[in-house]
């Protein structure tokens, strides 16, 4: 999962995450998640369920926040 994700937030820093953004990435998470889990569309297993499954929570969103606080730190200080 952690080379998927690091894949998918390549040069999220600059990203303007909106609220319709914010729900495509959850989405395209819960994608990928079930793609792992080998879970086809036609299973009709919900997001909470695969959740569950996997035992983890939702992150992505919060890994693009990180690297954006992490990246404006960077630009404030003037570091290359």
């Amino acid at each position: 999962m952690c080379v998927c994700m690091e894949c998918v937030v390549y040069a999220s820093q600059t990203w303007c995450l909106t609220a319709e953004g914010i729900q495509r990435i959850e989405a395209m998470e819960m994608w990928i998640r079930k793609i792992i889990e080998k879970i086809n569309r036609t299973d009709c297993i919900s997001n909470k369920e695969v959740l569950q499954k996997v035992d983890e929570k939702r992150q992505l969103v919060n890994l693009i926040r990180e690297r954006q606080a992490r990246w404006i730190g960077h630009v404030m200080r003037g570091d290359p």
